[in-house]
């Protein structure tokens, strides 16, 4: 009877149902075996509270209360986020008339993860119960302080007790403490490195983890002779090359040391580059392994391209295009990404060619192709329709944001009515007023309104929109920059949502009013203005006005008021939406905002920037109207009530600011 009960105990998947009958059982012949059978299923399902309550069961069915059984509860709380329940139990062990065992605290400190305060004064309450710690009583413990932010110290001071104890060290406590240093501390990663070298046998997880913290401190040179000392040693990690080729990445003019890498590593090594915006050192990279007679693989191709679609280098994305197709290469993600180039500069021609040239290679259509495509053809909304019904025909995934683009295309054609019949077929597909909405008051975020589908809340300068929205349940369907305040929309409840507020956005059809302090004149207050330039990313700044090859980008603007230096506040309506376009656009007649480092002049004090998003109006998942307003932050109203109190006194008007 027991040999089954065990056997049912230990097999996989047992259901919860099935546990309850099989403790039952147990109570009517309970061994100490079965017991610790029994707590270890619960535990499995999460069911620690259970298992004690089986346990208490069985003492009252005249079984002795034995320590190995509640040390298997402590180890079902061994989990993160469970150590308060952990030491709760331990403390009621005395009124068990159990006696807590090292096995018990250590339990208890490997719940403590991220406490490690907690998890050291476990330790020295083990030391005053005459317990003596062992290596994994300090693996536990630095592990709960590597686990906390900032506390590698208290990690540190773990291995160098254990060290001072002479206990038997393993490379487990060793590579806890090793991957909780920071890049401060890269040199006293090498050192304990060394130690353990030393002492035992290192493996690739110990030295991944020095890897990191030289890649943090940007020390090159140290990652590399790390490197080569891991292939001599023959260990293996997919990190380690990913680390030698960050450090290289994020260390001046130290990139070229890719190449002594691996093609896959060298890939790595251009999306590093990728994101720093240094397209030009990823070409000149692929260059010199052509060079050094190295092949570039599609792998390397792909990266490179897509660091080009980054840098908005349609030609160049082109051209490596052509090259891999002579090599007989044709990955999805290098034609993806140069057609997404080409969108990028509204060359809808190219971009289409690829998207032949996939289908003629006998490509799988993908839905990040099309979308790239039907994103290039702003003018030509013909071909965006076309390409949409396609997509459509190929069962791909269909997006708001798919349908918002051929919209905008239709109105920048005058094609009213045919864009008012696409905008109602969106609502045909994803409108409903069940989507969730209105919404309460969220913690730590002032919510402005909200309605089905929608929600706006105030987003202050200084905070990230991903620090604003990350934490709430929403999507993010529109952006404003970290130091801009105002009204910022977001998409609330299901995908449904959110492709109505991308399709919409994609359309153009979001009216958005900003308020803004200038410098210099623009007119006098009720004049208007309108600026039509073509934006592009820069190789000296983020954005910058196309000479050639662009996005279109319109701004109107009316003068509210004018104020000696001279100043001139606006409200500025964004007619489409492109990355910095205000600030861009204002800059380039001569115009920055006040307050914008970026693209200001070195006029500016420690104002900030003096940019304000006041008004959006779209339509919610039910077509009603959803129009919010914020209104200006106190401290933009106090440099306005400086200006207004100099223009009325005569006084510099630049010291208010």
């Amino acid at each position: 009877m027991e040999t089954q009960l065990l056997s049912r105990l230990r097999g996989p998947a047992l259901a919860p149902e099935d546990l309850d009958s099989i403790a039952a059982s147990i109570r009517s012949s309970p061994t100490v075996r079965l017991a610790l059978a029994g707590v270890k299923a619960f535990g499995r399902q999460g069911r620690w509270q259970e298992s004690l309550s089986f346990l208490d069961s069985l003492h009252e069915c005249h079984l002795q209360r034995h320590l190995y059984c509640y040390s298997a509860v402590m180890s079902c709380l061994e989990e993160p986020g469970k150590w308060q329940q952990s030491l709760a139990l331990l403390c009621e062990f005395p009124s068990l008339a159990v006696q807590p065992d090292d096995m018990a605290f250590n339990a208890a400190i490997r719940a403590c993860q991220g406490e490690w305060v907690q998890a050291f004064q476990l330790l020295e309450l083990m030391r005053a119960q005459q317990l003596q710690p062992t290596a994994i009583t300090f693996t536990a413990c630095a592990n709960a302080a590597a686990a906390a932010a900032a506390s590698w110290p208290a990690a540190l001071a773990a291995l160098d007790e254990a060290r001072n104890l002479q206990l038997q060290m393993d490379v487990i406590l060793f590579s806890t403490v090793l991957k909780s240093l920071p890049g401060e501390a890269w040199t006293r990663a090498l050192h304990l490195l060394q130690d353990l070298r030393r002492s035992l046998q290192v493996d690739g997880v110990a030295y991944a983890a020095v890897l990191a913290s030289c890649e943090k401190a940007s020390e090159w040179t140290a990652a590399l002779s790390l490197l080569c000392e891991a292939v001599e040693l023959a260990l293996q990690s997919d990190s380690f090359s990913a680390a030698v080729i960050s450090a290289c990445s994020k260390a001046a003019e130290q990139w070229q040391r890719a190449l002594l890498l691996s093609q896959n590593e060298t890939a790595s090594a251009i999306k590093s580059l990728e994101k720093g915006n240094r397209w030009e050192s990823a070409l000149e990279l692929v260059s010199n392994m052509k060079g050094m007679q190295l092949q570039v693989n599609e792998i390397v191709y792909s990266a490179v391209i897509s660091a080009c679609e980054k840098g908005e280098q349609w030609q160049w994305a082109m051209s490596l295009l052509q090259e891999m197709q002579l090599e007989q290469l044709h990955p999805v993600v290098g034609y993806s990404s140069a057609i997404s180039a080409c969108a990028k500069a509204s060359r809808w021609l190219e971009a289409l060619a690829v998207l032949t040239q996939m289908s003629s290679q006998q490509l799988e259509s993908s839905s990040v192709a099309f979308n790239a495509a039907i994103s290039a053809c702003r003018r030509s909304w013909t071909q965006g329709l076309y390409l949409l019904q396609t997509k459509r025909l190929l069962a791909l995934d269909l997006q708001g944001m798919n349908f918002g683009s051929v919209v905008s295309a239709m109105k920048g054609s005058s094609q009213w009515q045919r864009a008012g019949q696409l905008l109602a077929e969106i609502w045909h597909i994803w409108g409903t007023d069940r989507l969730q909405g209105p919404l309460g008051a969220l913690e730590g975020v002032e919510v402005l309104a909200s309605a089905p589908g929608l929600i706006a809340v105030f987003k202050p300068s200084g905070v990230s929109t991903e620090e604003i929205l990350g934490p709430l349940p929403v999507a993010a369907v529109s952006r404003l920059d970290k130091p801009t305040s105002g009204v910022l929309v977001a998409a609330l409840g299901d995908e449904s949502a959110f492709h109505l507020a991308s399709a919409q956005f994609a359309a153009q059809s979001v009216k958005k009013e900003y308020i803004c302090l200038c410098h210099g004149f623009l007119g006098p207050p009720g004049g208007q203005g309108r600026t039509k330039q073509a934006l592009r990313r820069s190789s000296r700044g983020p954005m910058e006005v196309a000479k050639g090859d662009g996005q279109d980008a319109e701004t109107v603007y009316e003068v509210l008021e004018v104020f000696k230096g001279p100043y001139t506040l606006l409200k500025v309506i964004p007619k489409t939406g492109r990355r910095h376009q205000l600030r861009v656009h204002l800059a380039s007649m001569g115009r920055p905002i006040v307050g914008d480092l970026l693209y200001g002049s070195a006029r500016e004090n420690d104002c900030g920037l003096f940019l304000h998003c006041q008004c959006v109006a779209l339509q919610d998942a039910a077509g009603g109207d959803f129009v919010v307003e914020a209104p200006l932050p106190a401290e933009l109203c106090k440099i306005l009530e400086g200006l207004r109190e100099s223009q009325m006194s005569g006084s510099d008007p630049g010291a208010e600011l």
